[in-house]
């Protein structure tokens, strides 16, 4: 219904939304479609992927359905959870070297530099190195949080 023939595993970016409303989620804010849309399509391809979609949408779905202190909690600790598989080491900063290597774990093609790119649009503390607290403000513009 929103993929494509030729690709049944790929949702126009033009259908997003179309989408979420069948889910009964509210795209009413501008902002937020506009961020989840980023998340979803960063490299503005004008497609995106139904199992990337439908994660989001999961995410989306338990933000919206939790409030107050126990949501906050919970959000912290996969955040934190999340941040500890790109740093793997335990140094408490992600660097390029830890994204080449999620890239290569999940078959990704990316060149150093797109990684070096994320970890520039990352890398509020300082230059070249991603810590927990920048990491929550990606997600944070990501929508997840």
């Amino acid at each position: 219904m929103f993929t494509t023939p030729a690709d049944p595993d790929i949702i126009p970016t033009n259908k997003v939304k179309t989408a979420m409303r069948a889910l009964g989620l509210d795209t009413s804010s501008s902002s937020e479609m506009s961020s989840i849309l980023s998340t979803l399509d960063g490299e503005k391809t004008g497609s995106v992927e139904w199992d990337t979609f439908l994660q989001v949408m999961a995410l989306k779905v338990l933000h919206d359905e939790e409030s107050g202190d126990e949501a906050t909690e919970r959000h912290q600790r996969e955040i934190k959870r999340a941040f500890e598989l790109f740093d793997s080491e335990g140094r408490g900063v992600i660097t390029i070297n830890d994204l080449r290597r999620i890239a290569r774990v999940l078959g990704e093609d990316c060149t150093d530099e797109d990684l070096q790119e994320m970890i520039d649009e990352a890398a509020v503390t300082r230059p070249g190195q991603v810590f927990l607290k920048d990491f929550e403000q990606v997600m944070q513009r990501a929508g997840v949080l």
